[in-house]
């Protein structure tokens, strides 16, 4: 648990979800660099440019992840999607970065961070729930009509692998459809080799980079869809 370069090395999910929530704001960019580079190319090196709270959460995710996912080997039971899971929460938590520290708690759009995650799942593993899925959807329908060229990358970067057919959810979460390529049950994500690894990683990070540029407009198109502004706080996590 000694960790002399970045932060304690969480004991819950909720402490890495905290520690996301701790990033700078210019984490939102380098933690999405640096997430596709591990999933895609198993590189660390951009890793380095993350703040101290960044590389603590990261850290823990890919810890994590890699240990649940294994688990879904060894227990023979591919589909529980434990280390999907994890990663898919790290998009949530981005879009919930992007918008300055705001979630979706019901019709309300509130100050939170990315452990409202932790505290729907009432601190077991991560599956996702309404609030959770809601927000990510909200994203992915204003990017299709604000930046639709950027989500077109990242479908074509995709390509090949995982389709819409197959993850029915990545029809309205453009992030549960980039997660679903990491997790591939087909190995297809053994194409994502040399030019295309880097393509596909560039356009992840880029529609990333648009929610946080953006972002105003995003939480303003997310006013107009049957959710209000609230000011009062979310629950967080009180996981350590």
């Amino acid at each position: 648990m000694d960790t002399p370069s970045h932060g304690p090395l969480a004991s819950t999910f909720g402490r890495q979800l905290l520690d996301m929530a701790a990033m700078p704001p210019e984490d939102n960019h380098n933690y999405a660099q640096a997430m596709m580079d591990l999933l895609v190319k198993s590189d660390p090196d951009s890793a380095n440019a993350l703040s101290d709270d960044g590389k603590s959460a990261l850290t823990d995710w890919y810890a994590v992840m890699a240990i649940e996912d294994y688990r879904n080997v060894a227990f023979g039971q591919e589909t529980l999607g434990w280390g999907h899971n994890i990663t898919n929460v790290q998009f949530f938590g981005l879009v919930a970065r992007a918008l300055g520290g705001q979630v979706i708690v019901g019709t309300e759009l509130r100050p939170g961070d990315p452990s409202y995650a932790d505290v729907l799942n009432g601190g077991n593993d991560m599956r996702e729930f309404p609030d959770m899925a809601k927000l990510k959807k909200l994203a992915t329908k204003w990017l299709r009509q604000a930046h639709p060229d950027v989500v077109a990358e990242v479908e074509a970067a995709l390509a090949g692998g995982v389709t819409v057919a197959e993850d029915s959810r990545g029809r309205e979460d453009i992030f549960h459809f980039i997660t679903a390529q990491h997790y591939d049950n087909e190995g297809r994500q053994a194409r994502f080799t040399g030019a295309a690894a880097d393509r596909a990683i560039r356009s992840v990070v880029a529609l990333v980079d648009v929610l946080q540029s953006d972002s105003a407009a995003f939480e303003a198109f997310i006013l107009t869809q049957g959710i209000k502004k609230s000011n009062v706080a979310a629950p967080k996590s009180t996981g350590f």
